[in-house]
């Protein structure tokens, strides 16, 4: 790797698995900051809006399976979504096959602060979207599940 900016252009391919692991990670990060920079005037944050779109799209859905779908640790899903809960966002009932887990849904108030975080990060999207070109996002999108997959087996 050519350059210690994680912003700037990289001019070769990552040597091994250390630089591809810094070049993730530094992307992970860019992508965290700017999402919790744009909703921060909206009073919401990054994990808020992933996780309002999960259950959007998913939901009503068990919690682990939820967790499992946004990436999350399980104890920073549990305090995310239990802050969730308070601000009226998010409902979650014990699950009638399993007492122990829990179902996460929206309400109503959820559904529309999902709506309206959906609306206002359209710009970040599109944007996001625009760094890989169309003809490569197939193979981004298979590499980075290969990625997950892979680290997921050596825990």
């Amino acid at each position: 790797m050519t350059t210690t900016n994680p912003s700037a252009s990289v001019d070769v391919v990552p040597k091994n698995g250390h630089e591809l692991g810094l070049l993730l990670r530094a992307a992970y990060f860019a992508l965290r900051r700017c999402g919790n920079a744009h909703f921060e005037r909206l009073d919401a944050n990054g994990d808020q809006f992933m996780i309002l779109k999960l259950l959007a799209d998913n939901g009503p859905i068990n919690q682990l399976d939820l967790v499992r779908r946004g990436g999350y640790d399980p104890s920073t899903a549990t305090n995310i979504l239990k802050a969730m809960e308070r601000q009226g966002y998010v409902s979650r009932e014990p699950d009638p096959r399993d007492g122990r887990a829990k179902i996460v849904d929206l309400t109503d108030a959820g559904r529309a602060r999902q709506s309206e975080l959906w609306k206002e990060s359209a710009t970040a999207r599109r944007r996001l979207w625009k760094c890989v070109p169309a003809e490569d996002r197939q193979v981004v999108a298979e590499t980075l599940q290969r990625i997950v997959h892979e680290m997921e087996t050596l825990r």
